[in-house]
């Protein structure tokens, strides 16, 4: 029995030692990654842009990522191993595949309210949405490329041809933001076609 116990023991070393070194790697990736993200801001003086350095953003972050990670391996090494810890990391699993149930109109409530949070300055609502812009570039893309299997080099064209249309017809029509984003969208969609079409 005690032989039992102490290779149970070993096993669970050896399953946190293995998580601890997976999640460092990953902690590693992370601050490196994190570094021309959050370690520094500018700030606006009245003489010039400075530089206000963020390093506990950057430690937050960095532990953010150790701590789930390690975390997440730990489920993952003791449902294989038939630990009875193995239903926690099922349960994660089922949630974190199940997600698409519940993220999208969670995420949609986000940004509704997001303006509305203290923590939101001008600064983070241009920050969120130019990562929104980008990531619905992606998504396009993913449709265009990934999905359809065409290879569409100029696809970031149309996003440029949006782009203009929406900054002449503001500017030497000015029109207003909601009547620009629909002609912006639909100028975008028929140069798409237009190219596409031959």
């Amino acid at each position: 029995m005690s032989g039992q116990t102490n290779t149970t023991s070993a096993n669970a070393a050896l399953h946190v030692a293995t998580a601890a070194k997976d999640a460092a790697q990953w902690a590693v990736v992370a601050f490196f990654l994190s570094i021309p993200l959050l370690a520094w801001r500018t700030v606006e003086t009245q003489t010039a842009l400075d530089l206000v350095s963020r390093w506990p953003q950057v430690a937050l972050a960095v532990a953010t990522v150790f701590g789930l990670r390690f975390l997440y391996q730990l489920a993952t090494q003791a449902r294989s191993d038939g630990d009875p810890l193995a239903r926690v990391g099922t349960r994660l699993r089922r949630t974190l595949s199940a997600k698409g149930s519940w993220s999208g109109p969670a995420l949609i409530g986000l940004a509704a309210i997001f303006p509305f949070l203290p923590l939101s300055d001008r600064y983070m609502m241009d920050l969120a949405v130019l990562v929104l812009t980008y990531v619905m570039l992606g998504w396009g893309l993913n449709i265009v490329v990934g999905l359809a299997g065409l290879l569409d080099l100029g696809y970031v064209a149309f996003y440029a041809v949006g782009a203009y249309s929406y900054a002449l017809l503001a500017i030497n029509f000015g029109l207003s933001f909601w009547i620009c984003l629909p002609l912006a969208g639909i100028l975008a969609a028929f140069w798409g076609v237009l190219l596409g079409f031959p």
